[in-house]
């Protein structure tokens, strides 16, 4: 017996700004990745303040296996439905697992912050990537895609940087905050630039 399931095809219209499209995911990326190398540096602050250092490891091993764990379901999400909605919905995870870990007064709580962000992210890294390719014909991706390798290297060359500076000029919080104004403005290029509409074909 034939089996015969309705699946979702995304299908973006030429109205898309590509360059508002691409500054949103590209600053995604930079964050997302951001996230893995920035808080090295604040770790001793944060664990003196905290406490917790038993924990130490986990709070950058969580997010990398939030991140791995919800990348194959997100992306498959994505198909189902729409990218665009699954990509907010990520930005949305990694903004509020942002917000829990600037408030946190405990490591458990911080934690629970950096796993809620690994989801996010686990959305953010495949989407941008997935959606980058529908935005431009075959003949043009391989050259977009090696635009898009040597952006991953930024973050490991700021990380260090910001991470120190956040922590000597201001606090450790606030390298978890600076998520939400950077992820909102992401989410408004984004939201202006890419015109999506989704069909159920069986």
């Amino acid at each position: 017996m034939e089996n015969i399931s309705n699946v979702g095809e995304q299908v973006l219209n030429n109205k898309n700004n590509k360059i508002l499209v691409m500054t949103g995911l590209m600053i995604g990326i930079i964050f997302s990745e951001l996230d893995e190398t920035v808080v090295n540096t604040a770790m001793p602050t944060i664990i003196r303040d905290l406490g917790g250092l038993s924990m130490y490891g986990w709070v950058a091993g969580i997010y990398m296996l939030a991140l791995s764990a919800f990348m194959p379901i997100l992306g498959k999400l994505a198909d189902l439905f729409s990218r665009k909605k699954v990509y907010f919905a990520s930005m949305g995870f990694f903004i509020g697992g942002s917000i829990i870990c600037g408030l946190s007064h405990s490591m458990i709580m911080l934690l629970i912050g950096r796993g809620i962000q690994g989801l996010g992210a686990g959305g953010l890294m495949p989407l941008a990537m997935t959606i980058s390719s529908d935005l431009f014909p075959i003949e043009q991706r391989a050259k977009v895609q090696a635009f898009m390798g040597p952006v991953m290297f930024i973050p490991m060359l700021l990380g260090p940087l910001m991470g120190g500076f956040f922590v000597d000029q201001a606090s450790w919080h606030w390298i978890f905050f600076v998520n939400i104004p950077v992820g909102l403005i992401a989410v408004i290029f984004l939201a202006s630039g890419l015109k999506e509409t989704h069909e159920r074909k069986k």
